[in-house]
Formats: structure tokens, sequence, C-alpha cells
């Protein structure tokens, strides 16, 4: 597994594709929140009450009130009201993003998002190169220093536990700096992977035969991971990612080199994984045409950097003292 620290790189500032009714741009006043285009809702339907049959010895009912006669309003105070998009009922989103964005001296390098994403869900991340994708990806995983913003991931506030939140998430890709090593057989990977992770090796092989189950399909194991399709070598990225169970799972250029006849059978294959272990599964991407309609789409718009000054790359939360335990992080 390779990893090590990225340093800054200079990135040209390009265009965005034109965003389909199923992206969001970064068009508007910067003071706009970014938001998600499809995030479940989840309301109460109002049904008609039962008809009721009254007892015997019921008490008889009152006088008939007057056609237009209301209830009496009950002002709730302003302090007890939910606030604007949140909702009063339902499940809880496994990550909660309000205004999450990140800034170098040299600038913003992504506008602010608004994200909730559910167990099992698929989120997409698309935008050119220079557009923050690998910045947004590592601040949705806790593991951005220059990230800003409000961040709970299974309930764990980030700003008051971020340690505590990276042990919630986990790397499957990132660039050159975290993957797979190449050379490795998917065996010596599963290896290499509970090593990392400190996750008992029995354990890990049990739950990559429960994601073989839920694929429908199994790879040789005694084949060097870069001799694998582009599709097999991503998924094979995020399913060795997930031997630690993890609420949030990151993968970088998701589909890089993968044909775009297979791109959509590749988002079908990681949101499986994503609802096999009811966790979240982020993935930026080039083209997101293919994803799927379920699926979360995000689009951002390739930041214009000053002249002569390029925007700093990934900067990453160091890993924590605790050497038994803790989850992998770029160091």
């Amino acid at each position: 597994m390779r990893q090590a620290p990225k340093d800054s790189t200079s990135e040209p500032a390009s265009a965005a594709p034109d965003a389909s009714p199923h992206r969001v741009t970064e068009e508007g006043a910067p003071s706009q929140p970014l938001e998600q285009t499809h995030v479940p809702q989840h309301s109460l339907d109002s049904a008609p009450a039962p008809d009721r049959v009254a007892p015997d010895d019921a008490p008889a009912p009152g006088p008939d009130l007057p056609d237009d006669a209301q209830p009496p309003d009950h002002d709730v105070p302003d302090d007890e009201q939910a606030p604007p998009g949140d909702e009063p009922h339902g499940p809880l989103p496994l990550l909660r993003a309000r205004g999450l964005t990140a800034s170098t001296k040299r600038g913003r390098i992504f506008k602010p998002v608004d994200l909730d994403l559910y167990p099992g869900q698929l989120c997409t991340i698309s935008g050119e190169q220079g557009s923050g994708k690998s910045s947004l990806l590592l601040s949705l995983a806790g593991r951005f220093k220059s990230a800003t913003g409000e961040l709970i991931i299974n309930g764990i506030d980030a700003s008051a536990e971020p340690y505590a939140v990276i042990q919630q998430t986990s790397v499957a890709r990132l660039g050159d700096y975290v993957q797979p090593e190449d050379r490795l057989t998917l065996d010596e990977s599963i290896i290499e992977r509970c090593f990392i992770d400190g996750y008992p090796r029995a354990q890990g092989e049990e739950r990559v035969r429960r994601m073989e189950e839920a694929l429908g399909y199994r790879v040789n194991r005694a084949i060097e991971l870069e001799q694998l399709q582009p599709v097999e070598r991503a998924v094979i990225s995020v399913a060795l990612a997930m031997i630690r169970p993890a609420a949030v799972v990151i993968i970088d250029d998701a589909d890089t080199m993968v044909p775009h006849s297979q791109q959509h059978r590749l988002f079908e294959l990681l949101a499986e994984l994503a609802r096999l272990d009811d966790a979240v599964v982020i993935a930026s991407v080039v083209d997101n045409d293919e994803t799927l309609p379920s699926s979360v789409h995000l689009h951002l718009e390739s930041p214009m950097p000053p002249a002569g000054e390029p925007l700093d790359a990934v900067q990453v939360i160091a890993a924590p003292p605790e050497p038994d335990n803790s989850p992998e992080v770029i160091s």
C-alpha cells in the first residue's frame, strides 16, 4: 500500500461541462451552499382516523361547534422549530454536512456543500481537474485539515471528535498516494489491508467472502491486481477498504480507465457494496453520465485561482498516536 503526503500541485482551471438536471453546479452567488440533487425524503402521510364506536357507558358528546370554528393556535417557540431543510421525522443521515468548504491562503478550493447521505447510499462527485474533487472527498471523510463547516458522521461531530470520525471512515484509493499495490495478488492484498487496519485476518477473509457473495462473482486470488480489468480494480479497492467496517468509504477517480459501456455496471457494484454494510460510498468521477438514478450527484465547477498561484492540493490529518487500532490515514 503506497502512502505518502501530497505536496502542493498546480491544476489548471477549466470549465466544467454543463450541468444536467441531475447535477449541481457552482453557478450563482458564492454565499449559496451547494446541495445534493437527490436525497431520499421521508415524510409521514396523514391518514384518516378509523371509525370508532363509543361504549355504552361513554359520556354524552359535547355541543356541536359551528362549522367555522377552529381549534386554538399554539405557537411553537422559534428555538423549538426545526431548521429549514431538516427532517423532524425519519431516519437520521449517516453523513451530514452543512456549509462544508475548504480554503487556503490562495483562495477557496470548493464551494460550501450541504449534504445528507443515508445508509446504503452511493454518492458521486464530478468535475474537471482542479475543481476540488479530491479535497471534497477527504473533507467528507473528516481527513482534510483546511476543511471548515459542520460534518457529522454516524452521530459523531468531526469538530469535537476528529479522530473518532476518522475511525468511522476509510480511504479506498486517492490518486497515487493511497491505493492497493499493483504487484500483489488479491490474497496478499487482503493480508496487507488486515495488517494496516489492525483487523483479524480470519474475520477479514470472511468479510471478503460475504462481499463476493453479495456481488455475485469471484476474482482469481492468485492473479496480481495489475492484471485485472479497471472495473474489477476499482471494486476491489473499495472492498479492501471495507474489510474493517466503516460508515463512510471514499474512492478517488473511480471510473479511471473504465470504458464508458462498463461505467453503469461499476456504479451498480459500488452501490451493492454500500448496501451490504449500510455504509456510504463516495466516489469522485470524471464522467457521471452512467451513474444510478438512486444515487446522489454533486458537480463541482473549477475555481479560478489567482494568476501564478495554483491551489494547494491535499492536506491530510496525521494519524492519531494509538498504534493498535488506529484507522488508515495518509501521513
